[in-house]
């Protein structure tokens, strides 16, 4: 399979005479055959004797017919297009975008010739979107200006999700109805977030599902991720990941989908790939434990990142046999500079890598749709394309008719009314250029099938990508020829694929265990002559296997009882989510927590609680720096903690609580703190050193290996990240019972005390010089903090204060923390009459029971001891602090700051000792 790309530079200087010959071979020699009658946009040349290309071609027609003239303002119901793409990588696709749009202009070319209504014309523009967000929306916006401050009818693009997301929210706006051909984020098929988006691929969800299928079709069920940090490659990750771990049951089988490592790429800021990022990620592969080693790597990237990433492990000689698996971002793509890419292969060796990409089939619609550009370009004099470059190319295509299509059955009036116009394009059903074109409820391509592609050499030459098979977004229906494929380092046409794990050594016999094996064998032999004499037994062995069938009887009705307690089990799982909504309406929630409706509340330098996550972070990590902070305020999150933390009091088990870190590397952030159901969850789990769980760390230093790179174009609840950024949350984590044990990963639940007969709560282990603790469900852990941060000098515009005291002098200042100001009362009272009582009085802190100093105690048990004997007499007592005055109320049991709306109410208790 032979991809075409052409750069708009290369197209100028391309000579005249390669265009005139390329369309002898296609049109004209089947003219000179029939009488030297030539095709459209050729004569016929007397000196050559044939059909050439027309070199003085009448010119185009754009919007209102006439050559080469652009009105500004629409001429009677024409329609004007926005094409957004990212025209570096798409270097063909500003010139198919122009062409489509003539040809469709063309009411006498023989394609699509009635799919505009009479008098009706296109008119369009088309700029650069890049592959992110901000480039995208800016473009939008100057589009607008160049035309009057007008919306365009309808926008074509993006290729990017992120550009995607960033264009459809802007002219969303405007009603502006959006079809990309080539953006697969899974969030844009939320239709309550983008309305008037719709595409001609389909979501991630699905491909995610055909590379799952995919994976199945070579009997594999072990494999490694490596992502770029883009909103793309992120999404698909997560969502492959939904799919493939854990057990599963279906047309392949019963098998379990492990993860073996997974690593994200950093993407520069220049859009090049961090190569220090690169080497980390694969020196980071268990190469050396081939027990939890995969020779199967999905690189999900775009195309100008993977091909950077796939020669760096080749210049490293990396696992040489490793099976690469593309996601259609780059595969059936191939790189810039072919010869310097290939040029760390050995001459012989096939790169082998496997790709997955939209299928193409070349119907009638396609040659016919092929056959009037090629002519087009002809008249032009440019030099033709020997095909459509591939499915994004199509896809492109299918975009523009369908888009039109719509537009053209809305009323002019109301073609930026984007519910009416996708209301006619949800209703289309055609055939396109890239196959049938159907949209779901939600937008998306219906029915979505899939291309497999080898990329080998050819024929002893240089490599190409070969068509392998195809498969569906469903398990089993993947089909693939085997004879096809060459896989690096193993060869061709092997009839199976290599399995996705490496031979473990067998263990070398010591000399003893042979001794042993004689010994063992005596034995036996004595206690097997010792039996035979004692036939008297035979009797009660009978008598013994009777029961045991009927045991195994018993045993197989109980297993029918739990066949059928699936439909239960769900039951339960759907009141659980109700009774955990309810539970939260009743919970209490920590006292840090303001009435806010978002999730991620922003704790500002001017607030005690920043200070406090910045010190605990500071032990660790001497020259780090929190650029953001934010406060976890999920309700539903709160109340499933609260409930696990009530079960373990109610089983007679101290929670243990402790703040720890934890960072989920590849892992959006927002998966987690954003989760009403359970947050920190197994599912995302991978193999560790004690196991498959979810790991904690007593020092941030640790965490800040798992740290996440926030994606700098992504348009979530968080801002856009400044340079070297990371992220990590601070968490409650309910220890429990505890038990610390040496490195262990086959471990998948904690072991069982002897003492008790019930298992740990956690597992505890030192670690890279920290104390970590792994728990094997969900629940246990809360997201209380999200720090965003960075390592070296501080930056004053991220932040403005070197210490918590010079933010203390700042009129902002907010402290309602009282166990770093706690209070000191200026009175001292007559404790004569005082009872003594064995104990003392404290309040509850963030962070736990805190007491009061002497002079406190004192005013606090006599204000308490005066009320229980009088009743007349005040529970309150004011004791002042060197800043605050603070009441407590020894009736209600509780503290208050008076001076500080801010500052909640904290509970307080007489400690008796």
């Amino acid at each position: 399979m032979w991809t075409f790309k052409m750069s708009s530079k290369a197209k100028d200087k391309l000579p005249l005479l390669f265009a005139l010959v390329y369309c002898l071979s296609f049109s004209v020699l089947p003219s000179i055959a029939t009488s030297a009658v030539c095709g459209p946009s050729t004569f016929y040349d007397d000196t050559n004797d044939g059909c050439i290309c027309n070199t003085d071609p009448p010119q185009r027609r754009r919007s209102n017919g006439e050559p080469g003239n652009r009105e500004r303002k629409l001429v009677n119901d024409n329609i004007r297009l926005l094409g957004l793409f990212d025209t570096e990588s798409w270097d063909w696709g500003e010139e198919l975008f122009n062409y489509t749009l003539s040809m469709i202009n063309d009411r006498n070319d023989g394609w699509q010739d009635d799919i505009m209504g009479n008098g009706t014309f296109l008119e369009w523009d088309v700029k650069n979107s890049a592959c992110d967000g901000t480039t995208a929306s800016r473009a939008y916006w100057a589009d607008r200006t160049d035309n009057d401050d007008i919306p365009p009818h309808g926008l074509v693009g993006c290729r990017c999700s992120a550009a995607s997301i960033s264009s459809a929210n802007v002219a969303g706006l405007d009603g502006v109805t959006q079809v990309s051909p080539a953006s697969t984020a899974k969030e844009l098929s939320d239709k309550s977030q983008y309305p008037f988006f719709a595409r001609t691929v389909a979501s991630n969800l699905f491909l995610s599902k055909a590379i799952v299928a995919t994976f199945r079709g070579f009997n594999w069920d072990r494999v490694s991720i490596l992502q770029t940090d883009t909103k793309f490659s992120t999404g698909l990750s997560t969502d492959f990941q939904q799919l493939w771990t854990g057990e599963h049951d279906d047309e392949s089988g019963i098998w379990e989908g492990d993860i073996a490592y997974s690593h994200s790429i950093v993407i520069n800021q220049d859009e090049t790939v961090n190569e220090e990022s690169v080497r980390r990620a694969l020196n980071g592969v268990p190469t050396d434990d081939p027990i939890n080693n995969s020779r199967v790597i999905l690189l999900i990237a775009h195309d100008q990142h993977a091909f950077s990433v796939l020669k760096t492990a080749a210049e490293m000689k990396f696992q040489p046999d490793t099976i690469w698996i593309g996601v259609d971002a780059w595969s059936n793509r191939y790189p810039s500079n072919m010869e310097d890419f290939m040029s760390v292969f050995p001459s012989d060796d096939h790169p082998g890598y496997l790709g997955i990409t939209p299928y193409l089939k070349k119907n009638d619609d396609n040659l016919n749709f092929l056959s009037t550009l090629q002519e087009a370009q002809c008249r032009d004099g440019n030099m033709p394309w020997p095909e459509v470059p591939g499915h994004a190319a199509a896809q492109m295509v299918d975009s523009i008719l369908a888009l039109v299509r719509a537009l053209v059955a809305t009323p002019s009036k109301e073609r930026r009314n984007g519910t009416a116009v996708m209301s006619h394009l949800l209703d289309l059903d055609f055939d396109g250029v890239g196959g049938r074109v159907r949209f779901t409820p939600s937008g998306d391509r219906e029915d979505p099938q899939y291309s497999l592609f080898n990329f080998r050499r050819v024929n002893g030459g240089g490599p190409s990508w070969v068509d392998i098979g195809k498969t569906g977004s469903e398990i089993g229906s993947t089909e693939i020829d085997m004879n096809e494929i060459c896989f690096a380092d193993v060869g061709c046409g092997l009839g199976s694929a290599p399995s996705d794990s490496y031979p473990v050594p067998e263990p070398q016999l010591v000399l003893w265990i042979p001794i042993v094996i004689g010994i063992i064998t005596v034995l036996l032999v004595g206690a097997t002559f010792s039996y035979l004499r004692v036939a008297r037994k035979k009797k009660q062995l009978k008598s013994q296997m009777t029961e045991m069938q009927k045991k195994i009887e018993a045993i197989k009705n109980i297993d029918n009882d739990l066949d059928n307690i699936n439909q239960v089990v769900d039951n339960a799982k759907k009141r659980q989510a109700s009774l955990i909504m309810k539970r939260a309406a009743l919970q209490g929630t920590p006292s840090t927590w303001i009435e806010s409706p978002e999730t991620l509340v922003p704790v500002t330098p001017e607030d005690e609680e920043y200070w406090s996550v910045f010190e605990k972070m500071r032990v660790t990590i001497p020259n780090v720096h929190i650029s953001k902070l934010w406060r976890v305020q999920n309700k539903s999150l709160w109340s499933y903690y609260s409930f696990h933390k009530d079960r373990l009091e109610m089983n007679n088990i101290q929670p243990n609580e402790r703040r720890v870190w934890h960072g989920t590397s590849s892992l959006d952030p927002s998966i987690v703190y954003a989760d009403k159901m359970d947050g920190f969850m197994m599912q995302f789990a991978a193999k560790g050193f004690w196991g498959r769980g979810i790991y904690f760390a007593d020092k941030a230093s640790y965490s800040k290996n798992y740290s996440h790179t926030p994606v700098k174009s992504q348009t979530s609840d968080r801002p856009a990240p400044k340079k070297a950024e990371l992220e990590m949350f601070l968490t409650r984590l309910l220890v429990g019972k505890e038990v610390e044990l040496n490195q262990n990963m086959a471990l998948t639940v904690p072991p069982i005390d002897s003492k008790t007969g019930m298992k740990y709560n956690s597992v505890t282990g030192n670690t890279a010089g920290s104390q970590v603790w792994i728990v094997y469900e969900n629940g246990r852990a809360y997201p209380e903090y999200l720090v965003r941060y960075y390592v070296g000098s501080r930056d004053e515009s991220r932040s403005p204060y070197e210490s918590k005291k010079e933010a203390s002098k700042s009129g902002r200042w907010r402290s309602c923390s009282f166990e770093l100001d706690m209070p000191t009362s200026n009175l001292q009272p007559n404790s004569s009459q005082l009872t003594v009582r064995q104990g003392f009085w404290e309040y509850l802190s963030d962070s736990g029971w805190v007491a009061y100093d002497a002079a406190n105690q004192a005013l606090i048990e006599r204000t308490f001891q005066d009320f229980s004997v009088t009743a007349t007499s005040s529970s309150i007592v004011v004791i002042k602090g060197p800043e605050w005055e603070y009441e407590v109320d020894v009736a209600k049991m509780q503290q208050k700051n008076t001076q500080h709306p801010l500052c909640t109410e904290r509970e307080i208790r007489f400690h008796s000792t």
